[in-house]
């Protein structure tokens, strides 16, 4: 178990007071542990992001389709799902 400093004061396992020059402050120990933990994991998170490179989807493009190319393409899907389980 870890000495806490003079000025606080451990109720439980869970709850410890602080004071300060405002006044009186509670500390749910859990819920601290918790933010640190998530502060360690943004800061690594983005660090890493930052290292990686990044790739942007290009935008789709709209086309409009004959009606013989709309049935190959109809045609070529259709062996696609048949053949490679797609």
């Amino acid at each position: 178990m870890t000495k806490l400093p003079p000025q606080i004061l451990s109720i439980s396992q869970s709850l410890s007071f602080d004071t300060n020059k405002i006044g009186i402050a509670l500390i749910d120990q859990h819920g601290a542990h918790e933010r640190i933990l998530y502060e360690q994991f943004m800061e690594a998170f983005l660090k890493q992001k930052k290292e990686l490179p990044q790739y942007h989807l290009s935008t789709p493009k709209l086309f409009d389709l004959s009606f013989s190319e709309e049935n190959c393409f109809m045609i070529s899907s259709s062996i696609r799902k048949t053949w490679f389980c797609d």
